[in-house]
């Protein structure tokens, strides 16, 4: 009964050792194969909803009212009171422009 026992510890560990040889060689070609670079950036926005149309690059938008106050403010040459003045002069502006419309009363 040891010989057949014996025989199957070998069995297993020739089995164990070869896999563990054959991971191996996998790990080293895996090393040594050259990889494709990766791909450049698309030079255009791809819209994801129409698939393949590519779009062109969206313009930088021009700075507003309020942006160019608030990047002021955060130079330092524009003082807080001064900000909050300027910023009620556009509310005022807009309120003329666009009035609020609210719903009738039932």
């Amino acid at each position: 009964m040891m010989g057949t026992e014996a025989r199957v510890v070998d069995v297993l560990t020739v089995l164990v050792l070869t896999l563990i040889a054959v991971r191996l060689a996998v790990l080293v070609i895996q090393l040594f194969t050259p990889r494709a670079p990766a791909p450049a950036p698309p030079q255009h926005r791809m819209d994801p909803c129409l698939g393949p149309f590519d779009l062109p690059a969206l313009p930088p938008a021009a700075p507003s009212a309020e942006g160019e106050l608030v990047r002021r403010l955060t130079a330092g040459t524009l003082s807080p009171a001064d900000y909050r003045r300027a910023m009620a002069r556009l509310a005022a502006d807009d309120a003329v422009r666009h009035p609020v419309q609210l719903p009738p009363d039932r």
